[in-house]
């Protein structure tokens, strides 16, 4: 039986960075809470901090929160090297 994972993965491909070595696959973990309106400015990034998952920042997230989902379209990126993103390693 396998696991239903709770989030989306954006696949960027190969990306090189700024030094110029190449990121192979990178892959980015998000989740995404609310909905975006149709102006679309109503979008909060909060990524995690390092070695965290989006399930660590959902005690923040509810209704009249500091990240309310019925007001917002909050996307939480999981950073790298946290065991669902890539990690550089």
């Amino acid at each position: 039986m396998t696991a239903q994972r709770d989030y989306e993965i954006f696949e960027a491909g190969d990306v090189t960075l700024q030094s110029g070595t190449v990121f192979p696959a990178l892959k980015l973990a998000y989740k995404t809470y609310g909905t975006l309106s149709p102006a679309r400015d109503n979008v909060i990034l909060y990524p995690t901090s390092f070695s965290a998952q989006h399930v660590d920042t959902e005690w923040l997230i509810g209704p009249d929160g500091v990240l309310d989902p019925t007001r917002y379209f909050i996307i939480i990126p999981n950073l790298f090297g946290n065991g669902l993103s890539s990690s550089p390693s």
